[in-house]
């Protein structure tokens, strides 16, 4: 039995049996993670019989996104730590690439005015932070396969990192199990950076 959280930028709280097909999911349009999701963890697995005694690991969402939101599931997987449960954590612009999409840009909404894109094409990968104007300019032209993790209203067709690990999770999970990925919280900027107003 594995569980799943992620509070990038919505709530999304899943189970999963050992061959990692889904049991149970939900997801949450939500900016207060903080106030709801201990409440749909006990309400998931009261529904589903779950003791933490079959959990044999944790996956979260280690970003990109909102501070506050990856803090919340960072919290909540440091107690489960302590409490013994084993964990792995991910970031949402690996995931394509894990799905098979051997090329693709990952964009996301950076907060003061900028936009965060993670373009990648077999092993090499390039990150960068683009103003509106740069950032809509690089959706005009790039030719291949985008994604996100956000729902933003794109002026282009972007695909949900979100849809990803709900429709791919045996690919996924195993991939992260396997690998016992244990990925930092990726924030857009350095924290001195993040933590200072926007121009």
């Amino acid at each position: 039995m594995y569980l799943y959280i992620d509070t990038t930028s919505k709530i999304q709280y899943g189970i999963l049996d050992e061959n990692f097909h889904w049991i149970d999911f939900i997801s949450i349009e939500s900016k207060k993670s903080s106030a709801e999701l201990h409440h749909i963890i006990y309400e998931l697995n009261k529904k589903n019989n779950i003791e933490l005694s079959q959990v044999k690991k944790i996956i979260y969402g280690a970003g990109p996104g909102s501070y506050t939101g990856m803090r919340v599931s960072e919290g909540m997987i440091n107690v489960f730590n302590w409490q013994g449960f084993d964990y792995c954590s991910y970031y949402h612009f690996n995931l394509p690439r894990i799905c098979g999409f051997s090329s693709g840009a990952w964009v996301a909404k950076a907060f003061k005015g900028e936009f965060f894109v993670y373009k990648w094409s077999g092993d090499s990968f390039e990150k960068k932070l683009y103003n509106k104007t740069d950032f809509e300019n690089f959706l005009l032209e790039y030719s291949g396969d985008v994604f996100s993790g956000d729902d933003e209203g794109w002026s282009r067709k972007v695909s949900s990192t979100f849809d990803l690990i709900k429709d791919c999770s045996q690919d996924i999970f195993k991939f992260l199990c396997d690998t016992n990925l244990k990925e930092e919280l990726f924030y857009y900027r350095p924290l001195e950076q993040e933590f200072t107003r926007a121009k």
